[in-house]
């Protein structure tokens, strides 16, 4: 299952087109992103789909989070993208991030500490 806040990596290579898939494979990583939305899209007959704030542009197919003039979620115009939910791949959920989050704030920060260290 997929959830909002979630970072997820594409599967492959849908958000800049097929024929450039194998090419971007060799290259560099398929694009990841943060999940902004998870449900049912009128653009896609009703199909639930996972709306992503991709982490770099796009160079083909991005958009704002507005899809055919649907829009769920916002972001920078060519960091949007809507997929389904078997063409992503969880990395860290939101509830990882956040226990990581609290187990960090657990631990005391020391300035001087820390400064000692580097010098």
């Amino acid at each position: 299952r997929v959830y909002v806040g979630d970072r997820v990596r594409v599967k492959h290579d849908v958000v800049n087109g097929k024929g450039q898939a194998a090419a971007r494979r060799r290259q560099q990583q398929l694009p990841q992103g943060l999940v902004m939305y998870v449900g049912p899209c009128d653009f896609a007959d009703g199909k639930e789909m996972v709306g992503i704030r991709l982490d770099n542009k796009q160079q083909s197919g991005g958009h704002d989070g507005k899809e055919k003039g649907e829009r769920h979620f916002r972001c920078d115009n060519g960091h949007g993208c809507y997929l389904l939910l078997d063409d992503v791949t969880v990395i860290t959920s939101a509830a990882e991030r956040a226990a990581r989050a609290a187990e960090d704030e657990k631990e005391p920060f020391d300035l001087e500490s820390e400064l000692d260290n580097i010098v």
